[in-house]
């Protein structure tokens, strides 16, 4: 009896070890799962990061070409503002008491020089 006590306890002590190894693989299995996981994620984020960067620079670079354009028509315009001296790209300017400007912030400091501002 002592003998098939002895087997038994032994079969069962090799189940319980091989219950225990599955445990540990599915556990360790969901923890390399997990990880993977995390470091996808961190890779999307990275890739996200750098299109952002990269459409920020070249939104930049089209305000920069943008307004390098508009300087050089600024320069090459027959109508100049007669406070700054800019030109008046395709007639956005306008009129007052016959001198052209260029905005209303040029308007009012030619008034405001020229004395006709009025008083507050």
């Amino acid at each position: 009896i002592n003998v098939e006590s002895k087997k038994n306890d032994i079969v069962a002590s090799q189940e319980e070890n091989e219950k225990d190894d599955n445990d540990q693989e599915t556990t360790s299995s969901a923890a390399a799962a997990k990880k993977a996981a995390k470091r996808r994620k961190a890779r999307e984020r990275k890739k996200e990061k750098k299109l952002s960067e990269h459409l920020q620079q070249q939104q930049q670079l089209l305000k920069q070409e943008k307004a390098k354009k508009k300087e050089l028509q600024q320069r090459q315009a027959k109508i100049k503002c007669s406070t700054c001296q800019k030109g008046i790209i395709d007639d956005i300017g306008f009129e007052k008491f016959g001198v052209k400007f260029c905005s209303t912030k040029c308007a009012r400091a030619a008034t405001t020089a020229a004395g006709t501002a009025r008083p507050k």
